[in-house]
């Protein structure tokens, strides 16, 4: 198979973002850029040139409609969305719109072999209050702790110490297999979940967030156009709010450039 270096990736990666965005419009679904996309989009207009990823949200009342009807309904046949209620033994409690000619290596183990994608990330209710927020990430870092050590695994690309602490962490920590500990924490991100659109005072990315991000349901409330690549993508109206939370108040100032860099360790090829 041939290797698909990263400006190409960051094309393919564009092109299911268009084709999400659309599909999203057509059936009138919220979503909007967050995470690196959403500072790439505020910061670079298009991708953070060291990045190689694209993170999109959804309020978890618009997310579920997503995952019940875009495999059925979807015009691209080349995409597919992955999530544990498409596929089983998935690996992660969010979605992944995938390019099925490619095929991507992760350095995690897991059964489900994907391709080329962007990530579909539910926001999550987590409270009225800053204390009940705060609880919710702490159990949900304790939730996930479990499916990272049940994914991890020795790999080349990681240096050697790293990979002692994997083999050391994996060997002595209690065992789940990756759809129990998948499962748990989907349950867990749902259990503030409203049966409308509604909000909760706090809301997070649950699902893949980390202690800090919590975020204030109203910078969520509506959505504005952002400049991505020379093509228009909703951003958050509190998109000052949530990239402080992400980034600090310094947001606009990019890293130094030994600071600059992927944290993924993945590679892509076509299929043919």
């Amino acid at each position: 198979m041939k290797e698909i270096p990263t400006e190409e990736r960051k094309k393919i990666m564009l092109n299911i973002l268009c084709d999400f965005a659309q599909f999203c419009d057509e059936h009138h679904l919220r979503y909007f850029l967050t995470g690196g996309t959403l500072l790439g989009c505020v910061r670079h207009r298009g991708f953070i040139p060291w990045d190689d990823d694209i993170d999109v949200g959804m309020p978890r009342y618009d997310y579920e409609k997503f995952i019940e009807i875009y495999n059925s309904e979807k015009k691209n046949p080349n995409l597919f969305l992955y999530c544990p209620e498409t596929v089983p033994d998935m690996y992660i409690p969010y979605g992944k719109v995938c390019d099925t000619r490619t095929q991507l290596k992760e350095a995690i183990d897991s059964p489900v072999i994907i391709g080329e994608n962007i990530d579909i990330l539910p926001l999550d209710n987590i409270g009225d209050t800053r204390d009940e927020a705060e609880a919710m990430m702490e159990k949900d870092l304790e939730l996930r702790h479990d499916l990272f050590v049940s994914q991890w695994k020795i790999i080349k690309e990681r240096s050697w110490y790293k990979n002692i602490a994997v083999f050391f962490i994996k060997t002595f920590s209690k065992k789940k297999t990756i759809p129990e500990a998948v499962k748990e924490i989907d349950t867990f991100c749902r259990s503030k979940e409203a049966k409308d659109t509604s909000f909760t005072k706090y809301v997070s990315h649950l699902p893949s967030a980390q202690h800090s991000e919590i975020y204030d349901s109203e910078w969520f409330e509506s959505f504005v156009d952002g400049d991505f690549e020379g093509m228009k993508f909703k951003i958050p109206q509190g998109w000052k709010g949530v990239l402080t939370v992400l980034y600090g108040p310094d947001f606009m100032t990019p890293p130094p450039e030994g600071h600059r860099g992927s944290t993924h360790i993945t590679k892509v090829w076509w299929k043919e």
